[in-house]
């Protein structure tokens, strides 16, 4: 004959997980989520910076050659692109430099100097040409 106190001690191990268990993988859990949208945030500031990158120096070229072609009329001149590049805007600033080269003559440059800007991010792009000033043009 069994005792019945001997049977309650031979009970069979319960099954399933310990209260440590659970909150230890929680916790793992947490912290692999935690880097992995810390890690999308870094990635969608990347994409953003590499575009406005890719993209500045041609809208910079762009206005870097009218102002080349007319420079009186980009002194301290600013704008924006338009619908096609939204957020983009532009600054342009043309100065007269004096170069003494030796015993040569002054050389007189224009230095036409445009900025690119993404306002919501706060990148900015800046190109800078030299041409003579005497000419006009390239």
């Amino acid at each position: 004959m069994l005792n019945s106190e001997h049977y309650c001690l031979k009970s069979q191990p319960e099954k399933g997980f310990t209260l440590l268990e659970v909150l230890v993988s929680l916790a793992i859990i947490s912290i692999v989520l935690i880097s992995l949208i810390s890690l999308q945030g870094q990635t969608i500031g990347m994409y953003e910076s590499v575009r406005f990158y890719s993209t500045a120096p041609f809208l910079a070229r762009s206005k870097l050659s009218e102002a080349a072609l007319n420079p009186g009329d980009f002194r301290g001149n600013s704008g924006d692109f338009g619908k096609a590049h939204p957020g983009y805007s532009w600054q342009a600033q043309v100065s007269e430099k004096e170069i003494q080269t030796g015993d040569q003559p002054p050389v007189r440059l224009s230095e036409i100097r445009v900025r690119v800007e993404l306002s919501p991010d706060g990148l900015s792009y800046t190109l800078t040409r030299y041409q003579s000033a005497d000419s006009g043009r390239l």
